[in-house]
């Protein structure tokens, strides 16, 4: 899975995904207008839509309230943050800072291009790369191979003002975004065609992905998308996203108010606000 990201520019779930951001914190979300049928494209003009504005949260790959659990393998291109713990998989590379409220344990071979805050103890996979600093609410625990260039400190307890400040202008974004009106759409994604608006999936659903759905901006480069869920939206294994006539990976939002899955080899775009945990396989 590639994430990639200076945060909200595109997300794409995969071994290899490019993406950009994820977000889980508390509330839900903005959506878009339009949209079409399970069979094909929709010939609905698309609403205009303002962006999500996600404020200080923007050098933030991923930003859960609850945890983050990545597969392996797997690419951040900015920083991860979770109010809880921080798990990552097995040959991760995180091209930016970890910030945990718990623990934080990285999986064999994973690089990290810059610090790890944990309010509880770090755990390093065997043959683990850290080009910066720990810093431990706990115990500081290397895998055979472990190598750091910064310091290693246990302090006791470890607060970030970068992961608080990105928290709150995420809820706020949050906030803003579900309060929106939506356009009801169908639980399964796969086959539809969405253009520019708010959808959401009917009240108490959910939605989920085991297929294809292609976002058409109708040439304009700004359309943005809002999707969301009063519950959770999951992605199945090989399912993906098309983006055609201008769509912008960016211009994005998934918005679920509890959980956000995808499945291997999977492909998404775009940007990931989830009230609960996010979990990349």
């Amino acid at each position: 899975m590639n994430i990639n990201g200076t945060l909200f520019r595109s997300l794409v779930f995969d071994r290899l995904m490019k993406t950009r951001r994820i977000f889980f914190t508390g509330t839900a979300l903005i959506m878009s207008v339009l949209l079409v049928s399970v069979t094909g494209v929709s010939s609905v003009r698309a609403a205009v839509v303002p962006s999500v504005d996600l404020g200080s949260a923007r050098s933030f790959a991923v930003l859960a309230q609850t945890y983050v659990t990545t597969g392996a393998p797997s690419i951040f291109h900015g920083n991860v943050g979770a109010g809880g713990a921080i798990t990552t998989g097995a040959d991760n590379e995180i091209n930016g800072t970890l910030y945990a409220g718990a623990a934080v344990t990285t999986g064999a071979s994973d690089t990290v291009d810059g610090n790890i805050y944990a309010g509880a103890a770090i755990t390093t996979g065997a043959s683990t790369a850290i080009n910066g600093s720990v810093y431990a609410g706990g115990a500081i625990t290397k895998g055979a191979g472990t190598t750091i260039t910064g310091a290693e400190e246990s302090l006791g307890t470890v607060n970030s003002s970068a992961y608080s400040s990105a928290m709150s202008a995420v809820g706020a974004a949050i906030r803003d975004a579900s309060g929106r009106s939506a356009t009801t759409i169908s639980t399964e994604l796969a086959g539809s065609t969405l253009v520019a608006g708010v959808y959401s999936a009917v009240s108490g659903g959910f939605l989920t992905l085991a297929g294809n759905v292609t976002f058409d901006a109708q040439n304009n480069p700004d359309a943005i998308f809002i999707i969301k869920s009063p519950t959770y939206i999951s992605a199945a294994v090989s399912s993906s996203v098309r983006l055609v006539n201008g769509a912008v990976a960016a211009n994005i939002f998934w918005v679920p108010l509890g959980y956000f899955s995808v499945g291997a080899s999977a492909i998404l775009s775009g940007n990931i606000l989830a009230t609960g945990y996010v979990s990349l396989s």
